[in-house]
């Protein structure tokens, strides 16, 4: 997190501080870059102080320092710019967000008569501007959490692009509010659209808050024909239904899978079954025909005349 993407909200701490105060403001990062500034300093900001001065020794210690005499002061004789500093005196406090210091906040005498206002207020002068330090550390640590959320979002997303089945959730308004590519493939939605077909299933759910499981649905939508299998379910918030989410699924996909798993345990085929009757010949000759066909097939029949054995030879011979 850097004090640079606040930037904008520093630069106004910065001027309300000096305007109330009658002195000058400066606010560097963690690397001494001056990004707010009033007065001189404000012609400054982009420019970087040096590690040898007062602001490093608070990016160091991590604590408040007041140098009553710019130049003289026991943390400003190694400084390099000592001799140029047109400085009088000046406080400077860290920013921190979670006892990690971010930055330096410091306001400065730049007269004679500004010094002696602030050294015979220093406690209080000392006290103002950590708060005001604090104030820009509430605002980093928001912006902090609102990084953490976008980061969460973002993986969220990627993990929901990434399961093969259709996922999409509405508000309680119906409205949309996420799809992943897949769910915007099978039901023909465009990246912006934000309304869902009215004959969906989900729409349902969020009326009457309870789930559907594996409803088959067609539709048209953009001029193509939709052919999946949905479940929804209600999303609520203590007992208020606040949205729904739901599962699309390819309905040939579907199938397929179904197909698998009735074939994985069928074990009879048309050899198993016997008989040389012209009726059951006829059958046989019909069921083949059949299990040569993409298509659905029932079977009727009285209770122990075979019907599962041609569902399984069926399945066994068919495509």
């Amino acid at each position: 997190m850097q004090l640079i993407l606040a930037q904008k909200t520093i630069q106004q701490v910065a001027e309300a501080t000096s305007a109330v105060l009658g002195l000058g403001v400066t606010v560097l990062d963690r690397n001494l870059r001056r990004i707010a500034g009033t007065g001189p300093y404000r012609e400054l900001v982009g420019s970087v102080a040096d590690k040898a001065s007062s602001f490093g020794e608070v990016l160091v210690e991590g604590r408040t320092v007041i140098v009553n005499k710019a130049a003289q002061h026991p943390a400003c004789r190694t400084c390099p710019q000592r001799l140029e500093c047109t400085e009088r005196a000046h406080i400077c406090t860290p920013i921190k967000v979670d006892g990690e210091v971010f930055g330096v906040f410091g306001i400065i005498a730049w007269t004679e008569k500004e010094r002696e206002q602030l050294l015979k207020g220093q406690a209080g002068y000392a006290r103002f501007i950590e708060k005001m330090a604090e104030l820009i550390s509430y605002r980093i640590s928001e912006q902090k959490i609102q990084e953490q959320l976008q980061d969460a979002l973002h993986q969220l997303e990627e993990i929901v692009n990434a399961v093969q089945d259709g996922l999409l959730s509405v508000d309680c308004e119906g409205k949309l509010i996420t799809a992943n590519r897949v769910a915007r493939d099978l039901l023909g939605l465009t990246a912006k659209e934000g309304k869902l077909p009215a004959k969906l299933p989900i729409f349902q759910t969020l009326q009457n808050g309870k789930p559907i499981h594996n409803k088959e649905v067609k539709l048209e939508t953009g001029g193509a024909k939709v052919h999946v299998m949905m479940s929804c379910f209600p999303v609520k918030r203590e007992q208020t239904l606040i949205g729904a989410v739901a599962t699309v699924k390819d309905y040939r996909d579907v199938k397929k899978m179904v197909n698998r798993l009735v074939t994985n345990q069928a074990t009879y085929t048309f050899e198993d079954i016997q008989g040389r009757s012209p009726a059951l010949v006829r059958v046989k000759e019909l069921a083949l025909k059949a299990a040569a066909q993409d298509s659905t097939v029932l079977i009727q029949g009285e209770s122990g005349t075979g019907k599962e054995l041609f569902a399984q030879a069926i399945c066994n011979a068919g495509p």
